[in-house]
């Protein structure tokens, strides 16, 4: 492009941008998003279908501004709930859970707070940064991926989880075959055969993973504090849980190269259609496990873990929509949403945007940039409200949890059913806890579940049955690959600890 071509469209993309409107549609979208976000049952993507109708009578670089503001502001409120009171308020929250509230519980979720603000922000000036200068290389690595590629990548995700439970490997693969065991719940999509679903109509369509991700955390967490609360005091809240101390920048520059691999993890994974923000999150909390000094404080309260996952899901935002624009083939369930809202005001999304409309591009571009340092702003004042709920008193506090989460269950898709199966997944939870099983492999093997059985169908159906098909390419075979390396070393590192004392003389 001519140098002074470059500079006219930006001209006319900044003239899109800054008008009055627009400067307060941005964080009005955050604000909408942020709420959204950290309601239980309310995800993203429901926000920005939500505010969609009130999009056909703006200009169009406003409703993309508005409903861009509400998806990134919901992505970030997820991990306010999940950090005080592990109750995820998006899927893409969950793995948030896992050192969020830990931390909270020993009394710094003012701590937590801005480490989850701060990864989100980074994460997604690094996201609009690759949006900008890689979509095209990007969408051309997501177009590679068919079903051998996407089942080899699956399968990876699924034994990366696994190792969640640290040396506990084999109780991590458990927990993973029951979550892809529920995960085959409803109807078959190819021959329309029911599963498990007993003839109750609302099962035809699966379990819904809303109601499941509240009962399996939150729930789980009332239960077991109504039960046992008495017996084990380690589950008191320190006092002053919320805390004035806010995060130092000398606890967050060791987070800093966890923050930027976290980003690029979702960046790169938000590009393929259908992997989505909670896979992103627990592949970047996995690869900050293992390179951490401190693997001992995953799971128990490291700013680590929280950085790693609140970076990747973040960092998932923005580059889910380079299939949007560089395709015109939407990444997930919000850019579906928001591609549909591109063809309401009659734009084609795709390469023809660049040829036709490349000032509006570039005004979303700047729209986005312009989206992350407001997000720090409301973030900061948020915080400081935020990091003070826990401390209200617990009788009144996990009643209102309770209340949010039955109305979240509920709200998902209107029907009690759900209800049932968020008390459900609350049982399962809590003997997950009982038993030491990690509830976060079963998660995202509910998850991904229906990706792996749909990309192992469509493999051998495209090469008649031939097993070989699984490694038809050199992306599958690296990701084969990864998979076994990674199971070797999980599986070595479990054979060679020592055994515990105590345990071998019992």
């Amino acid at each position: 492009m001519d140098v002074s071509v470059f500079f006219q469209t930006l001209g006319d993309a900044g003239t899109l941008v800054f008008t009055g409107f627009n400067l307060l549609v941005i964080p009005l979208g955050l604000i909408i998003g942020v709420c959204v976000g950290a309601m239980p049952g309310m995800s993203a993507p429901m926000g920005t279908a939500l505010v969609l109708p009130f999009t056909f009578f703006m200009e169009p670089i406003s409703a993309l501004l508005l409903l861009l503001g509400v998806y990134k502001g919901g992505i970030y409120g997820g991990s306010i709930p999940a950090i005080l009171f592990n109750t995820p308020g998006t899927v893409a929250s969950s793995c948030t859970t896992l050192d969020g509230y830990p931390l909270t519980r020993q009394g710094k979720a003012r701590k937590a707070l801005d480490v989850a603000l701060y990864a989100s922000t980074a994460a997604d000036v690094i996201a609009n940064v690759a949006l900008i200068l890689f979509s095209g290389m990007l969408a051309g690595l997501a177009l590679k991926f068919g079903a051998p590629e996407t089942f080899a990548l699956v399968f990876f995700a699924l034994i990366t989880v696994s190792s969640i439970a640290g040396d506990q490997i084999f109780r991590g693969l458990i927990t993973t075959l029951l979550g892809l065991l529920v995960a085959t719940v409803g109807m078959e999509n190819f021959y329309g055969t029911q599963r498990f679903a007993f003839d109750i109509y609302d099962l035809w369509s699966g379990i819904s993973v809303l109601p499941l991700l509240i009962g399996l955390f939150a729930v789980a967490e009332i239960m077991h504090l109504m039960l046992f609360t008495r017996r084990d005091e380690d589950y008191d809240v320190a006092p002053n849980a919320g805390g004035d101390v806010h995060l130092t920048w000398a606890e967050f520059k060791p987070l800093r190269s966890v923050v930027v691999r976290g980003s690029l993890i979702g960046t790169v994974l938000g590009a393929i259609p259908g992997i989505g923000a909670a896979a992103a999150a627990f592949f970047s909390y996995d690869n900050a496990r293992r390179r951490s000094k401190n693997k001992d404080l995953f799971g128990k309260g490291s700013l680590e873990g929280i950085a790693a996952a609140e970076s990747a899901n973040n960092g998932v935002c923005s580059s889910s929509f380079i299939p949007v624009l560089a395709l015109g083939i939407p990444g997930g369930t919000a850019a579906a949403v928001i591609m549909s809202a591109f063809i309401v005001h009659g734009i084609t999304p795709g390469p023809i945007l660049f040829r036709e409309n490349l000032s509006l591009v570039y005004a979303l571009f700047i729209g986005l940039m312009l989206g992350s340092a407001a997000l720090i702003v409301i973030g900061l004042v948020g915080v400081r409200v935020f990091s003070r709920m826990v401390n209200i008193p617990p009788g009144l506090l996990m009643p209102s949890v309770l209340a949010m989460c039955l109305f979240g269950a509920y709200a998902s898709e209107s029907r009690m059913l759900d209800v049932y199966i968020m008390i459900g997944a609350g049982v399962l939870g809590l003997g997950f806890r009982l038993l030491k099983l990690p509830a976060a492999p079963f998660l995202i093997g509910f998850i991904l579940g229906p990706m792996l059985e749909s990309a192992f169908r469509d493999t051998l159906m495209q090469d008649s049955g031939n097993p070989l098909a699984f490694l038809d390419s050199w992306i599958a075979a690296v990701f084969w690959t990864m998979s076994v390396i990674s199971l070797f070393f999980v599986v070595r590192g479990h054979m060679r600890k020592k055994p515990d004392p105590v345990s071998s003389s019992a």
